[in-house]
Order: structure tokens, then C-alpha cells, then sequence
């Protein structure tokens, strides 16, 4: 509906759109479940409260402007709350608390084909029910044991009796098998849609994740035994305890925090079945979460997040009990906190980096291009670009973390079969037992080796390929011949001169996450920094030109700092040269200080200020003794100081 019918924007407008109106009713629901939680006259500002507590916490917001799955889940998880609530107000009436049970099954297995993470609410909530309807149920005359002789036998019947009632506890507890075997066709019914991949994946689509089409892979596929490399070790998880309760302050602030740790004995003390159940959940999403090893854990954290905001709410409403009630609308004002606190990191309006770096990669490849981008930041962008946008259908893209999977290269060699892809196969189940870095090198080798000289061939920043030259005409590097020099080089580099556009780059007032900050404000100098080093020995005022260009666009580029220094150095600007070397040890002097002082002996060198070279090449050699430059050229300093005495 949203990617096809909705006429607003493109296609990513559109996600984030579903994206923030999910965590809308997810916030909607929360107001509602506190509302429900307090039966009372002053549940109106705590449940206001909590809602806008939850979304304005950090996590949640950055996910609910985002293309992502868990704003979705989180409605699913809300809902999935609130239902239970009304199954438990209607427990007295039998017609209207099976309706909600069966209503709970279904949104429970639909929710299962949208992600698994709703599966923490599974243990606390077979609890919940169980333990409502037991206290809700009809009283029954205990079967009395006689008395036997045999001690043996009357073992053997108590140990009967003890099954039977494990057994029958549903049922005992008003539940009976029929409306359990109901419920739990209501829950399979919706998972029904997972037919949707194998008949998909038998269409060999472009993206076809795990390729889904026979029975082993749709297993594999669903219970996620793909993620395996994800999880650690059970004790070395433990270790992260406390690291993940940390995420908690950052969400909402201590300030508002202290709300939520209050009502936890409230909770238990006032509604101790509602306070296990959260507690279940908080729990089996803890376990869960502590062994994932993903940078995005806080994500797996937003069911835990929203518990918290249920228990903001539910804290809050007893602060009215001390004597509050003239001033009590003043708790209002607390969301403005998590607010004013978050509001500049979610705010991308002036989003524009991962857009335009996808852009400025394909805009100066070459003609049936085949390319190896690495990591989640460059893959995204560029799958979005040539298969939501169908942007530049005559390049091959071929994943460099994914060519360990069969389903990858034959998706990219049936849409582009100009190419030659070779590979012998390898089965799902198989690769936990193969070295997936060496099935990787392998097979980019070879198709690399297949190819070159008849495509062109990138890959992505990073990606070292010592058999050829890494050539720069745009944020990826083109393979060339290694003995490529002289006049074919210098015609390569003026006939690519990379043209970037670069949306809010240098605007301080945009925010900047942590892969524009570690990638893309890397990546985009480097191009320019890498065509300095090729027209070091061609033309040195080029170079020089590209160093500059490169530190336009990130002044804090340190590597083209460096280069910049020794240019100047060649081109006997020797005051140049010094200000960088001086700015490079200011600013980072953890930065390939050995060559800094190399380069600072060589400036003194040619100002013919012998004991400051050989001072500055002796600390270049302290730090790296395999440091040949430096120790060449202390060489030729202790000769001259030889011969002069």
C-alpha cells in the first residue's frame, strides 16, 4: 500500500511516512493501556505523559522517521498489551473474554510474520492468561486420595494426580481444550502468509534473501539460524548486563527515569499479576538482547522502552496522593525533556547523506560496471537507488560480505548475464563449517579474473586489491592494471575528475549520525586524497590540488593533511609544510606519529638545522625503528656531521 498506492514523495519518503505512523498508534496505545491501568479521574496527564514520553525517548523516535521494521512491532506489541487488558476487564462476561482471547491469537501469529521480536511478549503473557482465568475460575471439589498399603502405590497415584493437573490447568482454569485448539488455529491462520516466500523466491527476484524456495532454506530462513554469527557465548553475554541497562537513562533522562523505578513497587504492591507479566517480558527480552552483537542492539531494547513509559504513567498518578493536586498539570511539561534532549539527532528534515552518497557512487561508474561495495552504508543506499529507483540497470552489484551466498550471485548473474559469474556452490546448511573470508576472497577472485579487461571493475573504499591499481574517478576505486604509468595514468586521471554533490556536508546544524561520521565524511576526501598520491609522481601542483579538495570538504581529513605537508615540503614550502605537521601533532598525535617527525626532520633539514633533523629522526625511529625513511636520512645527517667535524 504504501510503496505502490500512496501518491506522496518516492518510495523511501513513503516508508518513513509508514514508519511514523505506526509509532503513532504505538504511542496512541500506550495513552490507552495507562488509561485503563488507572481507573481513576487523574489518569487523563499520566497517560498523556507516558505516550509522549515514549515518543520522544531516543530509540524510539530515530526508528519512527526511518524506513525500519520496529515501529510496526512495537504497534503489534502495544496492541498485543492492550487486548489483554480488555480480555481481563471482560473476564466475567464468558462471550466477550473468548472474542479477546481469540482476537490476542490472531494479532499474535500476524505479528510473527511481520518480526519475531514480539516473541518476548510470549512467556509473560501464557502467564497473564493462565493466571487471570485461574483466579476467575470455577471452584472445583479436589479428588481425595484413599489410603493404601503400599507406599509404592500411593506414589504412583500422587504422581498421577500431579500430571493430570498440569494437564487439565488449562482447562481448571476455565480454559477448556476447544477454545485453546480454536485459539491456536487463530494464531497459525495468519502465518499462513509465509507462503508468500517460496512462491516469490521461485520468481528469482533481484533480492531474493536467502532464496526461500525449497523447504530447507524457507526453514532456515524463518527461524533466522543465518544470524547465528550475531550471538555470543552465554557467559561473555552476561558481561553486557550492565552496559544495556544503561540504554535505559539515555531514553528518557534520570530526571524522568526516577518515575518509572517509583512504581515498580507500586505496581507490585497494587496489580502483582500485571507487574510479573511486565517483568516476564522485560526479562526474555533481556536474555535475548545481551546475546546479540549487533551495533543496533538498542532497537531489540524498544519493548523494554515502552514498558518503562507504561510505568512513567503509572508512577505518576500516585504523585497526586501527596498533596500535588493544585499543581499536578505542571507533570505536562515532562516530555519536553526527552524532547528538547533528542530533538536535533531525529530531526532529517536536511537528511540527505545517504541519498546522495548512493548518487555520487553511480553517477561516475563506467558503462556495465561491475561492482564489490562492503557494509550495510554503501549496500542499502545503492540497492534502494538500482532497484526501488531503477537507477543504472548495466552495473552488476555484488555485495562483498554477501558472496559466501549462492542466492546473491545468482540473482545478480540471471539479471546480468554479460557478465560471467563462476562459483562452485555451497549449501545454506554448509556454511557455518566453511571459512566464509576465504570463500569470499575466492570467489571475488575469481570473477574479478573473468571480467577485467572487458568491464570495468570497482570496489568500494577500503577493499585492498594488491594484483591491481586502485584508481579513484569517484567515491570507488576502478581496477587498473598494476604497471599502469605515465601518460595512460595522467589521461585516466583527467579524463574522471569526480563532481560530488554534498547536501549539508559542512552544516553544523544537521545532524550527523555515526555512519556519516565514520564513513561518508571519510570516504568522499579519500577519493580526492587518492588521486593527490597518483599525481604525486605526474604533476605535483595537481597533487597538491586534490589534498586541498579533499580537505574542503573535511578539514579534519588527517590523512590528506599529511600528504599536503609532504607536497609542500617537495615544492620547498617549507612554513606550509611545518603549520600541518604542527596541526597534525595538536590535533592527533596518535595520527602516524612516526611519520610526523619524519616529515618535521625533513623540514629542518632543508633549512639546513642539522641537531633539530637528527632530533626529529631519532623520535620518528623511537616510535617505529622500521621507519626506513627516517633512518635513511639520519644516516645522511650523521655523515654530515661527521664531515663538517
Amino acid at each position: 500500500v504504501f510503496c505502490t498506492i500512496i501518491p506522496i514523495g518516492n518510495i523511501a519518503y513513503r516508508m518513513n511516512m509508514e514508519s511514523a505512523l505506526f509509532a503513532s498508534l504505538a504511542v496512541m496505545l500506550v495513552y490507552f493501556i495507562v488509561r485503563t491501568l488507572i481507573p481513576n479521574p487523574y489518569s487523563l496527564i499520566p497517560s498523556i505523559v507516558a505516550s509522549l514520553i515514549l515518543a520522544f525517548s531516543a530509540t524510539f523516535w530515530e526508528q519512527a522517521v526511518i524506513a525500519e521494521k520496529y515501529t510496526l512491532n512495537a504497534f503489534f506489541f502495544t496492541l498485543l498489551i492492550f487486548i489483554l487488558l480488555k480480555w481481563q476487564a471482560s473476564i466475567r462476561n464468558p462471550q466477550s473474554a473468548i472474542r479477546n482471547l481469540y482476537l490476542f491469537s490472531f494479532l499474535l501469529g500476524l505479528s510473527f510474520t511481520h518480526h519475531f521480536q514480539t516473541i518476548y511478549i510470549v512467556p509473560g503473557s501464557v502467564f497473564f492468561i493462565l493466571t487471570v482465568s485461574w483466579k476467575n475460575r470455577k471452584r472445583y471439589k479436589p479428588q481425595v486420595i484413599k489410603k493404601r498399603k503400599s507406599i509404592v502405590s500411593i506414589l504412583i497415584l500422587q504422581l498421577k494426580s500431579l500430571l493430570l493437573r498440569i494437564i487439565t490447568l488449562p482447562s481448571r482454569a476455565g480454559l477448556p481444550i476447544f477454545l485453546i485448539l480454536k485459539a491456536f488455529f487463530l494464531f497459525i491462520l495468519p502465518l499462513t502468509l509465509w507462503s508468500y516466500l517460496p512462491l516469490r523466491a521461485n520468481q528469482n527476484p533481484i533480492l531474493n534473501w536467502g532464496n526461500p524456495s525449497n523447504l530447507e532454506n524457507f526453514v532456515i530462513h524463518i527461524t533466522g539460524q543465518t544470524y547465528g554469527v550475531y550471538f555470543s557465548a552465554i557467559k561473555e553475554s552476561f558481561n553486557r548486563i550492565s552496559s544495556h541497562l544503561s540504554f535505559f537513562p539515555s531514553q528518557f533522562s534520570w530526571c524522568i527515569l526516577w518515575l518509572g523505578l517509583l512504581a515498580i513497587p507500586i505496581l507490585l504492591w497494587k496489580k502483582t499479576t500485571f507487574f510479573l507479566f511486565f517483568a516476564l517480558i522485560f526479562i526474555t527480552n533481556t536474555i535475548h538482547s545481551i546475546r546479540y552483537t549487533i551495533v543496533n542492539i538498542q532497537d531489540y531494547y524498544i519493548p523494554s522502552f515502552i514498558l518503562l513509559a507504561i510505568l512513567i504513567g503509572f508512577g505518576l498518578s500516585f504523585i497526586r496522593l501527596i498533596r500535588l493536586k493544585t499543581i499536578f498539570f505542571l507533570f505536562l511539561l515532562l516530555p519536553f525533556i526527552p524532547y528538547q534532549t533528542h530533538h536535533f539527532q531525529n530531526n532529517r528534515e536536511k537528511f540527505y547523506f545517504a541519498y546522495d552518497y548512493g548518487m555520487n557512487i553511480l553517477k561516475p561508474l563506467k558503462k556495465n560496471a561491475i561492482i564489490f561495495p562492503y557494509g550495510d552504508a554503501t549496500t542499502f543506499p545503492l540497492w534502494y537507488l538500482l532497484y526501488g529507483e531503477n537507477r543504472r540497470q548495466d552495473i552488476s552489484f555484488l555485495t562483498w560480505i554477501l558472496l559466501s551466498c549462492d542466492w546473491h550471485i545468482e540473482a545478480v548473474a540471471k539479471n546480468h548475464n554479460h557478465h560471467s559469474f563462476h562459483f562452485d556452490k555451497i549449501a545454506v546448511n554448509d556454511l557455518r563449517y566453511h571459512n566464509l573470508n576465504g570463500v569470499i576472497v575466492e570467489r571475488s577472485k575469481r570473477i574479478i579474473t573473468d571480467n577485467f579487461g572487458r568491464f570495468p571493475i570497482y570496489v568500494g573504499p577500503g577493499m585492498d586489491q594488491k594484483d591491481y591499481l586502485l584508481f579513484s574517478d569517484g567515491v570507488f576505486f576502478r581496477l587498473l592494471p598494476k604497471e599502469t604509468k605515465g601518460d595512460r595514468l595522467s589521461k585516466e586521471l583527467e579524463n574522471s575528475k569526480p563532481h560530488f554533490f554534498l547536501r549539508g556536508i559542512n552544516d553544523n546544524s544537521i545532524f550527523k549520525d555515526r555512519i556519516v561520521n565514520s564513513e561518508l565524511i571519510t570516504n568522499y576526501p579519500s577519493s580526492f586524497n587518492s588521486r593527490g598520491n597518483l599525481y604525486r609522481t605526474i604533476n605535483l601542483a595537481k597533487a597538491i590540488s586534490e589534498y586541498k579538495t579533499a580537505l574542503t570538504i573535511n578539514p579534519s581529513y588527517m590523512p590528506a593533511q599529511l600528504n599536503l605537508a609532504f607536497a609542500y615540503v617537495d615544492t620547498k614550502n617549507y612554513d606550509k609544510a611545518i603549520s600541518l605537521f604542527r596541526n597534525i601533532a595538536k590535533k592527533d598525535p596518535n595520527y602516524e606519529p612516526s611519520l610526523v617527525h619524519y616529515g618535521f626532520g625533513l623540514v629542518y633539514q632543508n633549512k639546513s638545522m642539522i641537531k633539530e633533523a637528527i632530533k626529529e629522526y631519532n623520535a620518528a625511529l623511537e616510535i617505529d625503528p622500521n621507519n626506513t625513511y627516517a633512518k635513511q636520512k639520519l644516516e645522511e645527517m650523521q655523515k654530515i656531521s661527521l664531515d663538517k667535524n
